[in-house]
């Protein structure tokens, strides 16, 4: 049997979702570049959680890829 503890706080997370890209930091008008060597394949896109509403605009910039939040 389990014993059931009461009051016990939930620990302060990092704050960017425990994922590869920091999709809960980020703002309207703020941005951040992936490496070509970092994206899993050809035509990959960084996409949020649908869970975080987050719609993204991306764009090739050199040998990688910008990513903006937009709403």
């Amino acid at each position: 049997m389990y014993a059931v503890e009461k009051n016990v706080p939930i620990p302060e997370g990092s704050g960017m979702g425990g994922g590869k890209y920091p999709w809960r930091l980020l703002e309207v008008g703020d941005s951040f570049k992936v490496d070509r060597k970092d994206m899993k394949r050809e035509g990959h896109r960084p996409w949020p959680p649908k869970s975080l509403g987050i719609k993204v605009s991306c764009r090739k910039e050199g040998d990688g890829m910008r990513v903006w939040p937009i709403a």
